[in-house]
C-alpha cells in the first residue's frame, strides 16, 4: 500500500471517530454521565482506553484540523 493510500485510509477512518466524538460531547453536554448506559461497553475507561489508543494511532494525520479537533474533543470528554 502507498503512502498516499494509508492517508487517505486514515482520513476516512478519522472522519467517522471525529463524528462519533462530536456525538459523545454534544450528547455528554446534555445527558452527562448516563450517556455510557447506551452503549455495550459502559465503562468510561474503555472508551477512554479506545479513543486514546485512536488518537496516538492516527497522529501521523496531526497536520490536518480535523484531527486536532478529534484530539481536543478526546481530551476534553475523558478530562486529559
Amino acid at each position: 500500500m502507498t503512502k498516499e493510500k494509508s492517508e487517505d485510509i486514515g482520513i476516512v477512518a478519522l472522519g467517522d471517530k471525529l463524528s462519533n466524538m462530536r456525538a459523545i460531547d454534544r450528547d455528554l453536554q446534555g445527558i452527562g454521565d448516563k450517556l455510557w448506559e447506551r452503549f455495550n461497553v459502559k465503562d468510561k475507561n474503555e472508551h477512554k482506553w479506545y479513543y486514546s489508543g485512536l488518537v496516538d494511532s492516527l497522529s501521523y494525520l496531526s497536520e490536518y484540523n480535523a484531527y486536532q479537533e478529534f484530539k481536543r474533543l478526546v481530551d476534553k470528554v475523558f478530562d486529559k
